[in-house]
Parts: structure tokens; sequence; C-alpha cells
């Protein structure tokens, strides 16, 4: 979650001489030298400012000695190149500057360089700063033009206002299994933390302070925020902890980056209040109304939530549901609470039915809201989900494209023109472009007979090899659930046997799946030729892909007969398939 902006050790403005309330140009980035003296910390700095090429310009590189006071009392900018940094800064110190600014060359853009001693040693006694090539034109494009002066902050500041955006790298829902997740969002973007300083360049900087994002972020805040809870109420359930967290987390005005309003698989409950969480007298169980994936078209769902009132007054609730997602709060359609209104009185407790109507909610695909709850002086809220995926007849198989194409060369076609080819009713799911890897087609009423997942062959990709596949033990779960059911499974490609993984876990859950690999590198090969099915793999018929020169033919290569495989009468492919890609012998 974002904390509002940057925060900022140090920054440098620039305005004209004499008028520091009319900057020029603001929230300047820089390194400080790891030479010579810093600025003093919790100050604010200002100098005359001046541009070296005017002062000589014979000396724009601030290489050669200035004229004897020339510099007195100002900070003097000079370009990087043709001599040390510290060359620069005593040349300067010489002349009387105060300090000095070096800003990169065009070759350097604007990375920001760390200034070093070199082997000198010689007595630096001013600070200096490395500054972008474009901050340093900029600054001097505007000394053409009026006298400037310099300040320099390194009092700590708040930079920038993009509060309450979940930022693209947090993790979004829905889970593996089609449950709603994230269950709230707490700040971890530019969070100020120690052990991440920018400088100086060695192991001081775990002493130093600096930003930093992500996860490491986000749950120290989580965490701690429930370490306070029960330190304040030592007598509240873990459960207690939990609802106090989500139930009363502020979702008003939450975005995404690209400033659409943030829904629940964006940011769950809502980012965590610890002020109203510990004042909190009303606790929801479970704090959530998780319809999660959902296999059935017809009827309704229901999901009970108890309220519990830990106060010591009386509350009069109101109950409601709204859409999340949304600008504003429109009535959430095709749900429904009982009751609307309860009385609930001091160590009361009250239970609420949500009911999901089906029918009504056919084709929505994702349903998302929250459930709001009022006494007319404060708020609380449970979200409400649904994962709704469109539910046409069960195909026969389901192909699940695990080969990353978005990434590589998509080897897809082969796969869907064969079963095309062969009439066979197929669902195709992209692991690549879908939440989930494992498509809810495999827990239908009636659950395809065959899945196949193949991972192509990576063509193209000098490391495909550490080419990571997408199935987590989450994943193999649900593979194993399908095939407990009576599925079958078949694994193909380069490298197909990581889909199973090698731990003890992904091996029990799958144990006796048919695999078939590519086991030898195509590169530098022009084309691969197609064998009939390997000894073991049974049922799978005699109709192969000729998959030669795959670059180029892509999808539009024929199908030929290999004459290879067994038939089965129980197989649905039977006769019909043989797939082995093997490297062309030439």
């Amino acid at each position: 979650m974002s904390t509002g902006g940057r925060f900022s050790l140090q920054s440098a403005d620039v305005s004209r001489l004499g008028q520091s309330d009319q900057r020029l140009l603001t929230d300047l980035e820089f390194n400080q030298a790891e030479f010579g003296p810093r600025f003093r910390a919790g100050q604010i700095h200002t100098y005359p400012l001046l541009d070296g090429a005017t002062v000589d310009p014979a000396n724009p590189y601030g290489c050669q000695a200035w004229h004897p006071s020339s510099l007195t009392g100002q900070v003097v900018i000079v370009e990087r190149g043709f001599c040390a940094f510290v060359s620069k800064v005593i040349n300067a110190q010489e002349a009387g500057s105060a300090a000095v600014v070096v800003h990169n060359h065009a070759g350097g853009g604007n990375t920001l360089v760390r200034m070093s001693q070199d082997n000198t040693n010689r007595a630096v006694h001013i600070p200096a700063l490395f500054m972008g090539h474009d901050t340093g034109m900029a600054i001097r494009q505007h000394l053409t033009q009026a006298s400037l002066q310099l300040i320099v902050s390194t009092t700590p500041t708040q930079r920038g206002n993009h509060p309450l955006v979940v930022p693209e790298f947090s993790g979004r829902g829905p889970t593996v299994f089609g449950t709603l997740k994230p269950d709230l969002v707490a700040p971890g973007a530019h969070i100020m933390s120690q052990g991440y300083a920018l400088s100086p360049v060695s192991e001081l900087r775990h002493k130093g302070y600096g930003q930093a994002s992500g996860t490491s972020m986000a749950a120290p805040f989580a965490a701690g925020a429930a370490a306070l809870l029960k330190q304040a109420h030592p007598e509240w359930t873990n459960d207690q902890v939990f609802s106090a967290m989500a139930n009363t987390a502020d979702f008003h005005g939450l975005r995404n980056p690209d400033g659409s309003p943030a829904g629940l698989l964006d940011m769950g409950s809502g980012l965590l209040n610890i002020e109203r969480a510990i004042a909190n007298t009303l606790f929801l169980s479970p704090h959530k109304a998780d319809f999660g994936l959902v296999t059935r078209t017809t009827g309704n769902l229901t999901r009970s939530i108890k309220i519990a009132n830990t106060g010591s007054t009386d509350k009069a609730l109101q109950l409601s549901l709204v859409q999340a997602g949304t600008t504003g709060l429109p009535p959430l359609s095709h749900v429904s609470v009982m009751p609307s209104h309860v009385d609930l009185p001091a160590d009361g407790t009250t239970t609420v039915t949500i009911t999901l109507d089906l029918d009504a909610a056919s084709g929505l695909d994702i349903l998302e809201g929250f459930l709001l709850i009022t006494d007319g002086l404060d708020e609380w809220h449970a979200p409400v989900f649904a994962w709704l995926p469109p539910h046409s007849p069960s195909p026969q198989v389901v192909l699940i494209d695990a080969d990353l194409s978005p990434l590589h060369p998509d080897v897809s076609p082969w796969y869907r023109q064969a079963l095309a080819a062969l009439g066979m009713d197929y669902l195709y799911w992209d692991t690549a472009l879908n939440p989930v890897n494992v498509p809810p087609a495999l827990f239908a009423a009636s659950p395809p007979e065959w899945v196949i997942v193949f991972t192509g062959d990576h063509a193209g990709n000098s490391k495909a090899s550490n080419v990571p596949l997408p199935f987590s033990d989450s994943d193999l779960d649900l593979l194993a659930k399908y095939l407990a059911s009576g599925g079958n499974l078949l694994v193909m490609g380069k490298h197909g046997h990581k889909v199973l993984g090698t731990s003890a876990l992904g091996l029990a859950l799958l144990d006796g799946v048919q695999v078939q690999e590519q086991t030898a590198d195509r590169y530098g090969r022009t084309r691969l030729q197609v064998s009939g099915a390997q000894p073991g793999l049974d049922g799978w018929g005699d109709l192969a892909l000729d998959l030669v020169q795959p670059n180029t033919d892509l999808g539009r290569t024929p199908l030929t007969s290999s004459g290879t495989g067994t038939s089965n009468a129980d197989n649905p492919l039977s006769g019909l398939v043989a797939w082995s890609l093997q490297p062309a012998t030439e």
C-alpha cells in the first residue's frame, strides 16, 4: 500500500537569488561525495550559485585552477569528465567556493554516481554534490536568465502525494482454490527502514536508513498491529484480533495505479486502521462472506456471519450490501442479507445470512461487494465475494498451456489444431493469461475425461532449462483432487517433469501420471520429428503431430498417421492421438 509519495532524507531546490519563495527547480536528487565533509543533517543550506562555464569559459569541467577568490562563498556547478572528482572540488575549494555541484555528462545520463576519493588523499574541506545530466543542464539554462541560489535541505521531507494506491507489485487474488485474498492491505511502499541506507557503500549501510517497498515492509505493519491489539486487549481471541483488523479497515478511496477503484481482489477489506481496531467492540466471525469458486449455475448459496457486541451499550444495527471496486457505493445486486436490522444488546450475539441467487447472477464472472453494518455512529464491513465463471457444457479435454507463451514462441496451435481436427471438444487454458493455473472446469458437475498439460519446447530461449513452471503445491493439490475423482492427466513438453515438482508431496499426489518429454535440446537443429507413443503410455492411438520446422510452419503443418499406439475402449482419444516430441536425427 502506498504511504503517500516518497520520503526524502535530502533534497535540493533552485530559486532566484534572495527569493527563496520563488522556486524554479524543486525536489532535485543528488548524491553527496564520499570524501570531504557532508552537509550537516537537519538543516537548510542556501548559497549563491554560479556556472563554471560562465565564470571561466576555458574551465567548464573545473579541472584547472580558478582565479583566486573568484568563487568565495558561492557554489559552482561543473560537468563531469576530464579529471578526478576530487580535483574539481580541490580547485573550487582553493578559489573560496562553499560547495561544488558536479553534474553527469550526456553519456552518463541521469545516473547518480558516487564520487569517491582518489589515491592522493588530498584534504577536502567543502561538501560536494553529484546530480544527473538533465538536472545540471536545467540549472545552467536558468543561470543564463537570472542569478540563482541553491537551497540544500538535509531535513527529512515527504515528497509527492500519492496516498491510498495499491501498488502493482502488491499480491492480488483470488487464490488457486478460487477463494478471496488478500484479507487487507498495509503500508508497504517507500517505507523508511533501517538497513537500507543509500550510502556509504559498506556494511555501515545496515546502520543507516533508507526506503524500501514490498511484503517485507507491509507484513511487519500487520504483525505489529496484531501485537498492539493483543497488548491492549489480552482477553481477545486470535479471531477477534483478525476481525478487528479486517472489519474496521478503510476501503473508501483506495485505487489502483491506473486510477481505477480498488476491488476486493486488490485490497481485501481495505487499509489497516489501527486506531479503529483498538477501539473496536463489534466482532464478525468469519470476517467475510466468501462463496469462492462457484461450480453450480442454479439455486441459492448462503453464508452465515456471527456478530458479537462486546461493548457495554446496546447497538441498533442496520445492514446493507454495496458494490466494491466502483465509484460510490451502489447496491450489490443478486445478493441479499437477512435480517437487515438487528437490535443487539451489550454482550449479545446474533447471526445474519447472506444469500447468493445463482440464477440472477449468471454471467457475472466476479461478484464483489461489502456487507455494511452501522449503528448510526460507527461502521463495520465484511467482504462479499464469489467467482462465477461461465458454465458451458463440460469439454472432453482440458488443454492447459504452461509454455509461458507470451514470453516464448507459442506452440499451442499444434495441440489445438490436432484436437480440432479430431473433432474433440476441448477447453484451452493459458496459465500466463488467467488468474489461476488450474481451471475451474476440472471440478464441474461433469468434469473432463482428460487433462493435457504441455510445456512446449521454449524454442529460442537460451535459458529454457531455467524457466520456472507455474505450478505450486496448491496447484498440484487441485490436480490430485481431479485425479482422485477419476480423471486422467497427461503432461507433455520440454522439462515437463517440472510441472510435477520434485518434492515428495508433488510426487505422492501425482503418482502414476503419464509424462512425455522432449529430453534433448534442439538448439542449432532445424526441425523436430515426431515418433509414436512411448512404451507404457497406453491408449493414445496412432495420430501424431508433424512438427517439421516449427518456427516457420507454426500451427500450419499437416497431421500425419504414425501407425503406433494401442487402443482402449474407455479412452475418448483411443486410436486417435500420439504425441511425442523427440529431437531430429540428422
